[in-house]
């Protein structure tokens, strides 16, 4: 899909979403009815104007960046691979309003201060290669001393995320490249009372259904109500999780399930959620399927 077809896309989503929550406040506050006709022009008018906004303003900036208005002026420092990287995404970029001036391969102090001096940049941006990086303090000096703004693609920017997160332990910097908000107490905390709470209403409400449950997979076929086995849960622990039967034969769970397995029992297909195993911590509402121990092993070599 073009970035331009995923931007509509995200606009119409939106405006349904719009019109939904709208409808939903109409509704719990009964303030008049609104018939479904008025809605659906109503959500067609705020696509087509969001939409045409949406176009006008991307023509504007790029008229603008065109005559120069809001371009930014800077000095590339570097000459390695990844400022011949950066100088690829700014031509494939029509709307970045970044004009490279110059560049600085060698960096010495005097020899930049007096490009600077000379150019007047906006701004330098560094790409150093990892052999280089003793040349960062000159840069940063510089930059500071005539008042300018600094950016720095890492030397390992094909290993850094789109929006990394930064711990501090004293004086150092910890850039967490595969970070989990989940590492945080009190995300984990809230995430886990999210679990609590949400499978205990769950349970009392869907009780009654679970007793049809049960008398259903019951008489789908031979074989125990509960089935269990083993999975293997977070931080690579095992436990046993415990579900209603859907195969016609215990050793049947063992393998890969397909669409329309014939293995599974007609009962099987309406199973609900494992909600004891999420009360009880093993699992949780929102998040990856525990899988057996094997293909937990053979997931980590193929995906």
């Amino acid at each position: 899909m073009v970035k331009g077809t995923g931007n509509i896309l995200r606009i119409v989503l939106g405006g349904a979403l719009g019109i939904v929550l709208l409808t939903a406040v109409f509704f719990l506050a009964k303030i008049v009815h609104i018939s479904r006709l008025a809605l659906a022009i109503v959500w067609l008018l705020e696509v087509a104007l969001i939409t045409v906004r949406w176009k006008l303003t991307r023509q504007s900036v790029y008229r603008l960046m065109q005559t120069g208005v809001i371009r930014e002026h800077c000095i590339l420092v570097g000459n390695g691979c990844l400022a011949r990287q950066y100088l690829e995404d700014l031509a494939n970029d029509p709307y970045s309003g970044v004009v490279i001036d110059g560049y600085v391969s060698k960096v010495q102090r005097p020899e930049l201060e007096s490009i600077v001096d000379s150019l007047n940049p906006d701004g330098l941006v560094v790409a150093l290669e990892p052999h280089e990086t003793q040349f960062m303090k000159y840069v940063m000096d510089t930059a500071g001393k005539e008042g300018i703004y600094l950016q720095m693609i890492p030397f390992f920017n094909d290993y850094y995320p789109a929006h990394p997160t930064f711990d501090f332990v004293g004086k150092t910097k910890l850039i967490n490249l595969r970070a989990t908000p989940l590492k945080k107490a009190g995300n984990a905390l809230a995430k886990r009372l999210m679990d609590i709470v949400g499978s205990l209403l769950l349970i009392i409400i869907l009780s009654p259904g679970m007793l049809l449950v049960a008398i259903g997979v019951r008489l789908s076929g031979s074989g125990p109500v509960i089935f269990c086995q083993e999975r293997v849960g977070r931080n690579k622990k095992p436990f046993v999780m415990h579900k209603f039967r859907s195969m016609r034969d215990n050793t049947a769970h063992d393998a890969w399930t397909v669409k329309n397995d014939a293995r599974r029992t007609g009962f099987g297909r309406f199973i609900l959620l494992q909600l004891f195993d999420v009360l009880a911590g093993n699992m949780s509402l929102v998040g990856p399927r525990p899988e057996l121990p094997r293909y937990v092993r053979q997931f980590k070599e193929d995906v």
